[in-house]
């Protein structure tokens, strides 16, 4: 349970299993964790296990700013620090309970019928809105009990530290999420890596091409293979452009399914190159996207692609041809009537413009391969 606890401050979907854990060390019939009047710039939490879960909605709609029992204690001393822990019939007596629009419009209706109560957060408490902690049972039910109490209080500490830390950390939450709507608005796929290809996120596109069946494959968290490079050459590439300085690699990647990718081309992008990534993602290495713009076979629109890509010349253009048609640089230079020197140069603005660090590199671009 308070492994659960620890893991919530920095994880809503693990106020959950906490949630269900209470339940069921205090055999309650329903536990709700919940922020019964946020202010507006606070975003509400609302954590519900058990017969109460169908009543979450109607309560933040129309009760939670009409709770009985709250609105019995309102303007007192009673249960306003954190820690406190309450039974309902403290709150407001069973008789008088029964008699409220709240008991028979909604508690009764949800299973909420007697509570104990517990003030996680108060108005002391910096970081967080003011939250309470809930477990209910039928009025059937065996009553709570002050070793009930006890308990809970002995938890108190544990959960106030950890809803602190909760909202503490909510802006970094909000960042993340921002950085994952981003990367999911592009059109390519594209993987936050760690070096060892640990799969920090995957874009939309990236989870749909998965299961689309693509020949693109995760194993445990990480990243098997994406064409035909494995997972151990995916490390070796990036380990290759994320060295520093660093720098963006793009590689052509060769088909194993059906031709379905006859030109595709992964590119590397350093995540030291993003403040954005590198503050979401601290243990990521490399951006990798997927390009794939030519669904048909090889030929003179790809390369009009890369052309575009990549900011070539023709004379570029003409270098990779003939370096796709096997020619050797001698040739191409008697070819074009040029000196050997030029076609070198060349060659190296061809390496440096595309992102590859060979001329076999070269080659396996232009065919796509």
């Amino acid at each position: 349970m308070l492994a659960h606890a620890a893991a919530a401050s920095a994880d809503a979907g693990r106020w959950a299993p906490l949630v269900e854990d209470l339940a069921r060390v205090f055999s309650a019939s329903s536990v709700a964790l919940f922020t019964p009047q946020p202010a507006a710039h606070v975003q509400p939490l609302g954590i519900v296990h058990g017969d109460l879960a169908a009543g979450t909605e109607p309560y933040f709609a129309d009760w939670a700013h009409n709770d009985a029992w709250l609105e019995a204690v309102k303007g007192t001393d009673f249960f306003q620090r954190a820690g406190e822990a309450r039974f309902s019939q403290e709150f407001l007596p069973d008789a008088a309970l029964r008699r409220t629009a709240f008991f028979n419009d909604w508690a009764r209706r949800y299973g909420a019928e007697q509570s104990l109560a517990l003030k996680v957060t108060d108005d002391s408490d910096r970081d967080a809105p003011v939250m309470h902690l809930t477990l209910f049972r039928h009025l059937a039910d065996k009553r709570f009990t002050a070793q009930d109490r006890t308990r809970l209080q002995v938890l108190w500490p544990h959960l106030r530290r950890a809803a602190n830390a909760y909202w503490l950390l909510q802006p970094v939450r909000d960042a993340v999420r921002e950085a994952e709507a981003a990367l999911d608005l592009l059109p390519l796929p594209a993987w936050v890596v760690r070096a060892d290809a640990q799969v920090d996120h995957a874009n939309a596109s990236a989870r749909r091409l998965v299961t689309a069946g693509f020949p693109v494959r995760e194993r445990h968290g990480r990243l098997a293979n994406i064409g035909r490079l494995d997972a151990a050459a995916l490390c070796r590439q990036i380990r290759l452009y994320t060295t520093p300085p660093g720098r963006t690699g793009t590689l052509a990647l060769s088909t194993g399914a059906a031709g379905r990718w006859s030109s595709a081309v992964l590119h590397v992008v350093p995540i030291a190159q993003s403040a954005l990534y590198a503050c979401t993602w601290p243990h990521a290495a490399a951006l990798l996207m997927l390009q794939s713009p030519v669904p048909a076979e090889h030929g003179e629109l790809w390369l009009a692609w890369l052309a575009q890509r990549h900011g070539l010349t023709p004379a570029h253009l003409d270098i990779l041809r003939c370096l796709a048609e096997g020619k050797s640089l001698g040739t191409i230079a008697q070819e074009r009537g040029t000196g050997l020197g030029t076609v070198r140069f060349q060659l190296h603005e061809l390496l440096a413009r595309t992102g590859c660090a060979r001329q076999q590199d070269l080659v396996r671009l232009a065919l796509g391969a």
